[in-house]
């Protein structure tokens, strides 16, 4: 991703955290599609919830048996999840460059992180989660629906915003299809909470080929 947008969302981030945290942390309504990633992975894999945010949902998947690293971009995120939960494992990284050797990971959850993801360098986002993951490793990804780009700011934090990146879950399948993913299941909603401006939410579990 290209620095400027990066930074911008770091700084939001960073700046609404305890705010997140009040909001989101014990948020569960995607509590059934965390169950269908992982009836798709064995107890005891290893996986990344990369941009968890404060890692709300580590403790959900120690509980189901699997070793968990919460991967974000703000540092303050983090650091609010640890003084919460102090079993999570953070990693500061940003989606583009993981810092996992390749074929270490069972399983990928990458939950509306992809909104600040730009249409033009998803190729290449793709690619590194491919090289994260081992030979048959499973992404769940969660999207907000719709298609375009737009740009917010934020009303918690004035003076902060970044962009939405909007995905139709079956093109997004065939974006990594074509880098040798198997789509395994493809699911819409429609919005849960009033936060959400009324996007559907998207869901697509994919399996790595090999």
């Amino acid at each position: 991703m290209s620095e400027e947008p990066t930074n911008e969302h770091i700084k939001l981030y960073d700046g609404i955290a305890a705010w997140y945290v009040e909001t989101y942390y014990n948020d569960m309504s995607d509590g059934e599609w965390l169950d269908v990633f992982c009836a798709a992975i064995s107890t005891g894999s290893t996986i990344a919830d990369v941009g968890c945010g404060p890692g709300q949902y580590a403790r959900y998947f120690r509980l189901k048996g699997f070793e968990v690293f919460s991967v974000d971009i703000s540092s303050e995120m983090l650091r609010v999840g640890k003084a919460l939960d102090p079993q999570l494992r953070p990693v500061l990284s940003d989606i583009n460059q993981l810092p996992f050797e390749g074929g270490s990971l069972d399983g990928l959850l990458i939950a509306y992180t992809l909104e600040h993801v730009k249409s033009e360098e998803i190729d290449e986002i793709v690619l590194e989660l491919s090289r994260c993951l081992k030979p048959s490793g499973v992404i769940a990804l969660m999207v907000k629906c719709g298609t375009g780009r737009y740009r917010f700011e934020s009303s918690v934090l004035p003076g902060t915003g970044g962009f939405v990146q909007l995905w139709e879950p079956r093109g997004l399948s065939s974006i990594f299809e074509k880098h040798g993913f198997s789509t395994l299941m493809i699911r819409k909603k429609p919005p849960v909470l009033r936060e959400e401006f009324l996007h559907e939410r998207g869901y697509v579990l994919l399996r790595k080929n090999g």
